[in-house]
């Protein structure tokens, strides 16, 4: 996924630098991750503290799922735009099982 200008709005992960998925947000510093990222450095770690500041917290759902909703992103996989609520859906017809492929 391409990271087009949201960067500069605030949408990415902390973790991966891409557009936000499913986005969480730590009540203490309020930086951003994908649930996915922040998922994946926890079993990594070991922990549950935040990968910017650190404190063990509680993250809730980001209020950026409302402005990342009315977004169209460039699919990394083809030259088309997609709406935000649409990409997954839209990413998994490019999706091929490396078991099938020939």
């Amino acid at each position: 996924m391409q990271r087009n200008d949201a960067n500069m709005q605030g949408l990415t992960c902390h973790l991966c630098k891409h557009v936000l998925r499913s986005p969480l947000e730590c009540q203490h510093c309020e930086a951003k991750f994908c649930q996915k990222c922040l998922l994946e450095n926890y079993q990594y770690l070991g922990n549950k503290r935040c990968p910017n500041c650190q404190v063990v917290d509680d993250f809730i759902p980001s209020s950026a799922s409302s402005t990342l909703s009315k977004l169209h992103i460039m699919c990394s996989q083809c030259p088309q735009s997609v709406a935000y609520t649409d990409l997954d859906n839209h990413e998994l017809t490019h999706w091929t099982c490396p078991h099938c492929s020939e």
